[in-house]
């Protein structure tokens, strides 16, 4: 059809490949709403039926792929959660979930049009467990993997008095600089404290988006690894 095949993955199956014989490629599309059980198969037009016993289902092939697996991860911080996420291309938006309990149920608590968003309503001392959602063309949501966080006071005796800050940072022998807001600033110290005191669940390395001079790259990121650095130090200044 179109020149192109498709194949149904099998019994009580809902995934549908696509192959096009023109560029000589498989892709998976959308799956199928309902997996059929015993059928035949009839093209008319545009349209792909499955013709059981009993009834007859109807599935129009389309180019939007299966949607892609949200990796999701959290930082803890004084009264609130950082949450970070690598975009989809068939998300439009993400809805942001929390609960209490590992596993939920979960309580939408904000949507973000971007792969990043800050829990500023997160209890010191109270774990969380949250998933975000994608939210694409077709309303069809699809969880992130589950990530708990702590929220807790910090306990780093410095108050910057800037909104800006270099952070300089010596790994293996090799000085970095990064220049960022404040609140970036107390979210690395933090995650340098959960890890060197051995919290749970504190991820060995820390995220830096590079936002700047991205062109012609998506996105930059810098992974600081705990075991790798030796010093940091931050000078702070207003902007």
């Amino acid at each position: 059809m179109n020149e192109k095949i498709y194949i149904v993955g099998g019994l009580n199956a809902t995934n549908i490949e696509e192959y096009d014989t023109i560029n000589q490629s498989w892709t998976s599309t959308k799956s199928m709403p309902i997996p059929p059980y015993s059928y035949e198969v009839a093209v008319v037009g545009d349209t792909i039926y499955f013709v059981e016993s009993t009834s007859t289902k109807a599935y129009t092939p389309s180019a939007e792929p299966i949607p892609q697996e949200i990796t999701l991860q959290a930082e803890a911080g004084d009264s609130k959660v950082s949450l970070s996420w690598i975009a989809t291309t068939t998300a439009s938006a993400y809805n942001v979930k929390r609960s209490t309990t590992a596993g939920g149920p979960y309580t939408v608590i904000d949507t973000s049009e971007t792969t990043s968003y800050v829990d500023l309503t997160a209890t010191n001392g109270v774990t969380y467990y949250y998933v975000v959602s994608s939210m694409g063309n077709d309303d069809v949501e699809t969880n992130s993997n589950e990530v708990m966080a702590t929220p807790m006071g910090s306990s780093n005796p410095n108050t910057f008095q800037g909104n800006r800050a270099i952070l300089m940072l010596r790994i293996d022998g090799l000085e970095k600089e990064y220049d960022m807001p404040i609140d970036e600033i107390y979210s690395f110290i933090n995650w340098y404290e959960a890890k060197s005191g051995s919290v749970a669940n504190t991820k060995p390395f820390y995220i830096i988006d590079k936002n700047y001079n991205v062109s012609p790259f998506l996105n930059r990121f810098d992974y600081i690894n705990f075991d790798h650095l030796q010093y940091f130090e931050v000078k702070d200044y207003n902007q």
